[in-house]
């Protein structure tokens, strides 16, 4: 009975892990903009997209990603995943109001909160892309 049950675990493991793999996405920008992948949709997903990202909020904790900083990064991941060529992707991005502080440098941030800024990571991962990103600041 032992050896069924150790059997029986070994099974189940093999085909978790084959599950982990199968449904594993593809990501455009690594460690942010995480998202649930989707199947089979319901909705085609179109292969050129133009949106505009407007950015406006800050977090009250300064050792965290910008919320809509992330939002960017999981709506390149999502359709990059859903197929959609890089290429094929106009963003822009709107930061005025209280974000202005999270596109800071290092040495800027560091000197208003003493930390190192918290979406320079997010922000120069989406820069490798290749994406055409206008980013209009306002203050």
């Amino acid at each position: 009975m032992k050896l069924y049950n150790i059997y029986s675990v070994f099974i189940l493991m093999l085909v978790l892990s084959h599950c982990s793999h199968a449904v594993e996405s593809k990501r455009l920008i690594q460690g942010y903009g995480q998202f649930k992948q989707v199947k089979e949709p319901d909705i085609k997903t179109p292969k050129k997209l133009k949106v505009v990202f407007d950015v406006y909020t800050s977090n009250d904790d300064e050792s965290a990603v910008n919320k809509g900083l992330n939002t960017v990064a999981r709506f390149l991941n999502m359709h990059f995943d859903a197929g959609v060529k890089p290429q094929n992707m106009q963003v822009a991005v709107v930061i005025h109001g209280a974000a202005g502080k999270d596109i800071l440098n290092h040495s800027a941030y560091n000197d208003r909160f003493l930390i190192d800024n918290p979406n320079a990571e997010l922000l120069e991962s989406v820069s490798y892309t290749h994406l055409t990103l206008p980013t209009i600041y306002s203050v």
